[in-house]
């Protein structure tokens, strides 16, 4: 195995990518190179997530809404501390 990376380990620098690579958090984000990407793979996914969630969480949405609705309407009507 190790021969093997000996091998490869020539062929691939990553010194070009690590120095394109930034990262500044404060006011204004800015992210590029390779981070930059990952982010936006990484939000993708979460996005498709999310849909699919939703999508199959639709059917139980009227009740969840009328439930809520319910549990509000409860708590406003009784006092917490009499």
């Amino acid at each position: 195995m190790s021969s093997f990376l000996e091998t490869i380990a020539p062929l691939f620098d990553p010194g070009p990518a690590l120095r394109s690579a930034r990262i500044r958090i404060g006011r204004r984000t800015k992210v590029q190179g390779v981070p930059a990407i990952l982010i936006g793979a990484s939000c993708i996914v979460v996005a498709a997530g999310m849909a699919r969630a939703l999508q199959s969480a639709t059917p139980l949405l009227p009740e969840t809404f009328r439930e809520a609705r319910n549990l509000w309407e409860s708590m406003n009507r009784r006092k917490l501390n009499p």
